[in-house]
């Protein structure tokens, strides 16, 4: 069983140059369960057009951008950058009852950010992100990770 909780608290949103808006944010997203669980907080830097129409829509689950379709039928454009700490208290993927001896050991502490930007258009949106992390085993030869994301959404 996997219970998680997202929110996003805005501190400041005003305008910007090319009839534009810009706005800081914080975020919580915890989880609970069986499969990990941990406890994350952050801060969120957007700008764009018609800003509070997507606002609290990006997400920090793995692999995900989160439901970023506008609910007006606005064409605009905007973009973001996310950073991320946490505390990691368990990841059945990486410590989880095997039937061997693993050597691998959690690496607890979290950080991470995100440079992203994202086209909403009538009928819904496209988002590009590039995300980037800290090992998650502390024998990883690598102190960081990153990967690429292109996302597709549509309305209906």
């Amino acid at each position: 069983m996997q219970l998680a909780y997202e929110i996003d608290y805005l501190l400041l949103r005003q305008t910007a140059p090319f009839n534009g808006e810009w706005e800081v944010s914080t975020f919580s997203h915890n989880a609970l369960g069986n499969f990990r669980s941990d406890v994350n907080v952050g801060l969120t830097l957007r700008w764009g057009k018609a800003l509070a129409k997507s606002f609290g829509r990006l997400s920090n689950h793995f692999g995900h951008v989160g439901n970023t379709v506008s609910q007006g039928k606005v064409h605009s454009v905007s973009a973001y950058a996310r950073m991320q700490v946490g505390y990691r208290f368990n990841d059945l993927t990486i410590d989880g009852n095997v039937p061997y001896v693993s050597e691998v050991e959690l690496n607890h502490q979290k950080v991470s950010a995100e440079v992203g930007a994202t086209y909403h258009y009538s009928g819904g949106t496209v988002t590009w992100s590039y995300n980037f992390y800290n090992k998650e085993y502390q024998t990883d030869n690598e102190a960081w990770h990153g990967y690429g994301l292109l996302q597709f959404r549509w309305g209906m």
